[in-house]
């Protein structure tokens, strides 16, 4: 293990980092699956301007991921907890909140109840930290304003995994399936379902931060308080003697930890072998080309694997190549002079190739288009299939680990 050292950090409080991030834009096909549905059973719009568009929840394609990454990759997923806390829509539950252990507690953030000893008494943790206004958690995973459910009594971890609404290319292109059978008493009855499908090409975005994927914070503010108090010392930052933190230490579970110091109180973090984070990118990354989603699939299933993904690693947390396929009357369309013109402007932001992952079933033309106005603004760009450019990026992160420091 690493000796503990002290190092810069934001105004946030976390260490200085390259701030690198995997930027995915993809576009799936959704023929008629009923991807996401309301709870008056119908599917979710939203408007901009007088028209709406069909759209699915980020936790609808977040499941599917973690269904992917168990079914495929064979990832064991944290077990679901009760938090034994009653809250307006019933009961309070959440994943066990262990990002060493599980993939999707690492990469997805939690939270949760504190279940040690010290973090039932509550009162020891709840350190006021000079000019602490709190942290920004994840959205669809609110807190209240003291940010751990205002008991001190939660651990709580900002998801390194940024996840979009996946929104309708187009308009409209709602149908009505107005009838469904039932059958009384041995003769088939006919009624009206009210309910409705989607058909048309829709897009979303991913944005991993690869310096927080397999980084344990072990702080006091709202999103850094990833392990118990109970495993540390509150005012050096050290792991506490015989406890669970000290003893995955030992065993080399986690490689080396640092010291942030700055105005706050010290901070440790905790790093998981550069080959393990590696190894949880790739699955993430492979899992996507490679994931179907939806409700109702009995009734409603679709193939909603995407037919397009564009990734690379970026600096910063945006995602500059979102956007620039459309689509017009059913068919994909890319400018590629706005292409070389998106590429001109970011290439400096670029910290590797551009991979376009394309289904072979499409029409290529367009993302020929693609590749070579983005070659033609100074990026790297690379056409293939989305499983393809997925294990191009995985590898060449591999040839690049100081990329997600």
């Amino acid at each position: 293990m690493t000796q503990a050292s002290s190092t810069t950090t934001s105004k946030t409080g976390k260490p200085a980092t390259n701030h690198n991030f995997i930027s995915i834009s993809l576009i799936i096909d959704n023929m008629g699956g009923a991807l996401n549905k309301g709870g008056d059973g119908q599917i979710k719009q939203l408007s901009r301007g007088n028209q709406s568009y069909a759209y699915a929840s980020p936790q609808n394609y977040r499941y599917g991921l973690r269904q992917t990454a168990e079914l495929l990759f064979g990832e064991t997923m944290s077990p679901i907890v009760d938090n034994d806390k009653s809250t307006a829509a019933g009961r309070s539950v959440s994943t066990s909140g262990d990002a060493v252990k599980y993939w999707d507690d690492d990469l997805f953030g939690y939270m949760g109840k504190d279940t040690s000893a010290k973090g039932k008494k509550g009162a020891q943790e709840q350190v006021k930290e000079p000019g602490d206004e709190g942290e920004p958690v994840a959205p669809g995973e609110g807190e209240d304003a003291k940010g751990d459910g205002g008991d001190g009594k939660m651990l709580t971890r900002i998801s390194p995994l940024r996840t979009s609404l996946m929104i309708a290319m187009e308009r409209g292109n709602l149908k009505a399936d107005t009838l469904t059978m039932n059958r009384v008493n041995d003769s088939a009855s006919w009624r009206e379902n009210g309910e409705k499908v989607h058909s048309g090409y829709m897009q979303g975005v991913l944005n991993l931060s690869l310096s927080e994927a397999g980084r344990i914070f072990a702080g006091l503010r709202s999103g850094l308080k990833n392990i118990s108090p109970s495993n540390f010392d509150a005012k050096s930052g050290e792991a506490a003697p015989g406890s669970n933190l000290a003893a995955r230490l030992e065993q080399g579970e986690l490689q080396h930890h640092h010291v942030v110091t700055g105005k706050s109180l010290p901070m440790s973090v905790y790093t998981l072998p550069t080959q393990e984070r590696l190894r949880r990118i790739g699955v993430l990354l492979k899992s996507v080309p490679m994931t179907v989603t939806g409700a109702h699939q009995t009734l409603g299933y679709a193939d909603t694997t995407p037919r397009v993904t564009i990734s690379c690693v970026v600096h910063g947390g945006s995602s500059p190549l979102h956007g620039l396929v459309t689509c017009q009357g059913g068919v994909l369309k890319v400018d590629q002079n706005a292409a070389e013109r998106t590429s001109r402007s970011w290439k400096s932001y670029l910290r590797s190739p551009v991979y376009i992952g394309v289904d072979p079933r499409l029409d290529l033309s367009p993302f020929e288009a693609l590749t070579q106005g983005l070659r033609d603004g100074g990026a790297e760009a690379v056409l293939s299939t989305p499983l393809e450019a997925a294990e191009a990026l995985e590898q060449f992160l591999i040839a690049n680990p100081d990329l997600i420091e």
